[in-house]
């Protein structure tokens, strides 16, 4: 690749990198890609990069470098990975200055950097919000639990995304924080942020505000436990609501919860549900058709209660 075919597109912010990727050996890129494997680097690794490592590039010189990169040869690391069942160790997050945890995939981390060029970053922050944080921890697309926090805990903020050039993950010092359990639920986020189907506009107006006011009722708080998550699919002019529950909530209890809800939703939600489709599913029994099929209910603004996450009431989530 020489810098006539790319220098020229690329700006100030890129151009390091691309000199670095033309000088880089396929020695030095095997050394990155074991470091990468034996650090354990996956999704939930924090780190707090020099901001200026960070690249502010537009989507061309994304794409540019990702062309430029495409000339090198493939390489695979040498070593054995340490944790092939994900069995990373935990450390707390030291200090209170904000950082970024990897959104990228250990598959895709150790990739070479011809496939891979960019470790994906998502900002993170300590909230002592409390609805915050249990919304981020049930209910949110846009907020992740990470890990508690003195008087609050550590939140991602999965709008808040930066792109790391992989030659520069092996400089810095970073660790797990995240305990299996999370990581799970924040792979699940940050796959649901992007796959989840969206709720049409008129069913938000008409289905999802009235359904948040309706569980977010005091009275209606203990009603609305046993579920982590509501999906629909429109059927004509009705709507099929689906009330997920979370791991290890009984069916009975469940059922009764959602036939209670029903009779107390006010006639304009009523009349819009489909009372014989609707229904409970017991989330060890999901089927992947019906999340595929379905449209998620962004609940966001659900905090019941403000319990946070280690309420024993509340119903694990699904995301």
């Amino acid at each position: 690749m020489s810098e006539h075919d790319h220098g020229d597109a690329i700006g100030a912010a890129g151009a390091p990198y691309l000199r670095r990727l033309r000088e880089l050996s396929t020695e030095d890129e095997q050394r990155i890609l074991n470091w990468v494997l034996e650090q354990g680097i996956d999704q939930g690794w924090f780190v707090r990069p020099n901001p200026a490592d960070i690249l502010p590039i537009s989507f061309a010189e994304q794409e540019q470098l990702i062309e430029a990169a495409s000339q090198r040869p493939d390489v695979d690391p040498s070593v054995d990975d340490p944790y092939p069942t994900f069995d990373y160790p935990m450390h707390p997050v030291e200090g209170t200055g904000p950082g970024f945890i990897v959104s990228t995939q250990k598959c895709d981390a150790v990739q070479s950097i011809r496939k891979e060029p960019f470790i994906e970053l998502v900002r993170v922050s300590i909230s002592t919000n409390k609805a915050q944080i249990s919304s981020a921890y049930k209910n949110s697309p846009r907020m992740a639990f990470v890990a508690e926090a003195t008087d609050g805990a550590w939140l991602a903020d999965l709008r808040v995304r930066g792109l790391l050039p992989k030659d520069l993950i092996r400089s810095m010092s970073g660790r797990h924080v995240v305990n299996p359990l999370d990581r799970h639920r924040l792979a699940l986020k940050l796959g649901d942020r992007y796959s989840r189907n969206p709720l049409p506009t008129d069913l938000v107006a008409n289905l999802q505000r009235p359904l948040i006011k309706l569980l977010e009722h005091m009275d209606n708080r203990p009603l609305a436990r046993p579920f982590a998550d509501w999906r629909c699919i429109r059927r004509g002019d009705k709507v099929e609501l689906i009330a997920i529950t979370g791991p290890s909530r009984g069916q009975t209890e469940a059922e009764d919860a959602f036939a209670e809800l029903i009779r107390r939703m006010p006639s304009v939600l009523r009349d819009l549900i489909d009372e014989d489709a609707s229904r409970v599913v017991l989330v060890e029994e999901l089927p992947y058709h019906l999340v595929m099929d379905s449209a998620s209910i962004d609940l966001d603004e659900i905090t019941f209660g403000k319990r946070g996450k280690n309420d024993p009431e509340q119903a694990e989530p699904l995301r």
